[in-house]
């Protein structure tokens, strides 16, 4: 029995041995020199498109078929591709790709802000009157908290825009 576990020991250690160098394979010869995965990078790099993901984190997204990539009933080839992406995720069942972005500073839809950071409101509605307060209030937050993460209203649905809090000073 003895000798039975461990030559099943040893064909495990070669088989995960085997599996690694095939998913080196993968990323070398597959995903490293594909045009299109580089492409649907810099596009999610360059993304407007954000959501809240499951964990109520922003993500900025991407569609993306991830069978013009790789063989979706191959789990190495999928685990090739989770590795090759790092940070980036993909998902496989809704067809897109997300990079998260971070803690950042939510308008909601009746005006009050909330810092994900430090997690607490940081300006009510009543705070403000225009929204060029309210920005120069969010850039002194900003200031003082030395994190300077983007800043995004959401609607009554969850919809998120991207919002620029800066003021630009004519010359």
């Amino acid at each position: 029995m003895n000798k039975l576990k461990s030559d099943l020991m040893v064909a495990q250690q070669k088989l995960n041995e085997v599996e690694l160098a095939l998913k080196d394979y993968y990323i070398k010869t597959i995903l490293e020199p594909c045009q299109y995965l580089k492409d649907c990078l810099l596009l999610l790099e360059l993304s407007n498109n954000y959501s809240h993901n499951s964990f109520g984190e922003i993500d900025r997204w991407i569609r993306f078929s991830a069978k013009k990539v790789i063989d979706l009933d191959d789990s190495i080839q999928i685990d090739a591709l989770n590795e090759f992406l790092e940070y980036v995720n993909f998902d496989l069942s809704h067809g897109v790709l997300t990079d998260s972005i971070g803690p950042s500073i939510i308008i909601n839809q009746n005006g009050s802000v909330y810092d994900e950071d430090t997690r607490k409101f940081i300006l009510n509605h009543d705070d403000y009157e225009t929204s060029e307060d309210r920005n120069r209030l969010i850039e002194v937050h900003m200031e003082q908290e030395g994190h300077f993460p983007c800043v995004f209203l959401s609607d009554y649905y969850g919809n998120l825009t991207i919002i620029n809090t800066n003021e630009v000073k004519s010359k």
